[in-house]
């Protein structure tokens, strides 16, 4: 009975989190060969494969939303407020794919979120004008 309510929660938890394209994008992270930036082994596969990630995900939301820059930019810069599950949706595919994905897609996922990031621009309460962190690797 505990197992069956346990895939039960799972499968809505991951429908929930993984929108309707989940089953298909899940299938093109693991399945699709080629070389990955983390092999099984390694820590971040074996964390973000655990479930104890939702709480972790949670708490980094919660820890962002206490930089007072950082909420202007989410406020000013991203729909989250017309569509939050798509936006969860998006954010758990991305850690999906360069965590899982090949070196390939992980790289292009990366490069969408930084010309993304790239164009965001604003102005402090105090007046200051904000850019971009600037990368360092």
């Amino acid at each position: 009975m505990l197992s069956a309510t346990r895939e039960h929660l799972g499968r809505a938890l991951f429908r929930r989190v993984a929108g309707p394209d989940g089953p298909a994008n899940r299938a093109r992270i693991h399945d699709t060969p080629g070389p990955r930036w983390f092999g099984p082994e390694r820590p971040i596969r074996v964390v973000h494969g655990d479930a104890s990630m939702f709480v972790g995900g949670l708490r980094a939301l919660l820890l962002q939303s206490l930089h007072p820059l950082a909420m202007a930019a989410v406020a000013a810069h991203s729909g989250f407020r017309g569509d939050p599950w798509g936006r969860l949706q998006r954010t758990s595919t991305f850690l999906a794919v360069t965590t899982y994905g090949t070196a390939a897609d992980a790289q292009e996922a990366v490069d969408q979120v930084r010309a993304i990031h790239e164009r965001v621009r604003g102005t402090t309460a105090a007046g200051s004008p904000t850019t971009p962190p600037t990368r360092t690797c």
